[in-house]
């Protein structure tokens, strides 16, 4: 794999956005994928479309993690 592209913004307390421009050795003709997930570690959404070895990758995700006992996002290390 080789990145031609690679951002990364906090743009909350909790919230990141990121955006890859990539070259992968092992290949697709061509695939899309589109995901939105919740109630889980990192959700949000996910798009991501590869034609011919060239990869875009966009995320919008929650940078906290989900605590399945308490049924609710986790504080980061060192927050109250």
């Amino acid at each position: 794999m080789i990145k031609i592209i690679s951002f990364y913004k906090k743009i909350s307390k909790n919230k990141f956005v990121e955006f890859e421009i990539m070259w992968v050795k092992h290949w697709n003709w061509f695939t899309f994928l589109m995901e939105w997930t919740r109630k889980q570690d990192h959700p949000g959404i996910h798009i991501e479309l590869e034609v011919i070895g060239l990869v875009i990758d966009f995320c919008f995700r929650d940078s906290r993690h989900w605590d399945y006992e308490k049924d609710s996002y986790t504080q980061h290390l060192g927050e109250k």
